[in-house]
């Protein structure tokens, strides 16, 4: 007995007209779980850090005095929460565009964690808590820090408006100087330092913070016209193929990314990245 197949129901198809969404590859979603599963790792070591930090300082009230041991504790669970901190701020960009300055980031925060926790832990005649020991830890903090500052500014790289786009860069480049002025008076020993470089310092840092209070709130105001929702984004999504849906999920799509300032590309890669996500904790 021959069977034939069930027609689909309208709602099962979309029209000719109906709006299409571009899907990602399947690398993309891959590559958005990897970063989602990098993210918690990171958030758990910050609870868990920040949580044996809060625990040593309390026993130590308790107690009424800190030993040695106790402070090298101490430092280390708030060192590695730091950190933790940091790379959570270098893996907001890392599955986009400017993935290089996320994995820079990365690096540099890494390098910077090795030589605070040898400055911790090592002995005395290793050279950690040395002059150089210290100029190391205090240029490759900067670095992080810095690198983290511009990769959580880097999230609004996917805007199209040219205020926001000019006003992002111009505060990234003033991220790098305000790195660069401090780097050389860690490298030099302060032996650069005068009135005017301190003062060059301050106005550099101002204007830094200035571009970092004001560039997301233009942002906020300012969004992108409909019409460049398709192009690429900073997340560096390419070679999508356009998928038919059906305009109440259209819709649906467009009032999601615009609550969230984000493309149709970008939205769909996360929902597909959660669902990933769910699926293998379930499994």
């Amino acid at each position: 007995m021959s069977q034939t197949a069930p027609e689909p129901s309208p709602g099962d198809t979309a029209s000719p007209s109906a709006p299409a969404v571009r899907s990602e590859p399947d690398g993309t979603a891959s590559g958005s779980a990897t970063v989602s599963r990098w993210r918690r790792i990171a958030v758990i070591a910050i609870v868990v850090s920040f949580s044996i930090t809060a625990l040593v300082g309390i026993l130590s009230l308790l107690v009424g005095s800190l030993g040695d041991v106790q402070w090298r504790i101490l430092s280390t669970t708030s060192l590695v929460g730091t950190f933790s901190v940091l790379a959570l701020c270098h893996l907001a960009v890392v599955a986009g565009a400017y993935r290089w300055i996320a994995a820079a980031g990365l690096l540099v925060s890494a390098l910077a964690l090795l030589i605070g926790l040898g400055m911790i832990w090592a002995p005395d005649d290793w050279g950690f808590r040395s002059t150089l020991g210290w100029q190391s830890f205090g240029i490759t903090a900067i670095l992080a820090v810095s690198a983290a500052h511009a990769n959580l500014l880097l999230i609004l790289g996917r805007r199209r408006r040219a205020v926001v786009r000019i006003g992002l860069w111009v505060t990234i480049g003033l991220i790098a100087l305000l790195a660069t002025l401090l780097v050389l008076e860690i490298a030099t020993e302060w032996g650069i330092s005068s009135d005017g470089f301190t003062r060059l310092i301050g106005t550099v840092a101002i204007l830094d913070v200035l571009g970092t209070v004001v560039v997301p709130v233009l942002a906020i105001f300012l969004r992108d016209d409909p019409a460049s929702v398709g192009t690429p984004d900073a997340s560096g999504t390419s070679g999508s193929a356009a998928v038919p849906v059906s305009p109440v999920t259209a819709e649906r799509l467009d009032a999601l990314r615009a609550g969230r300032g984000i493309s149709r590309e970008r939205l769909i890669e996360e929902l597909v990245a959660a669902a990933d996500g769910a699926r293998r904790s379930i499994g």
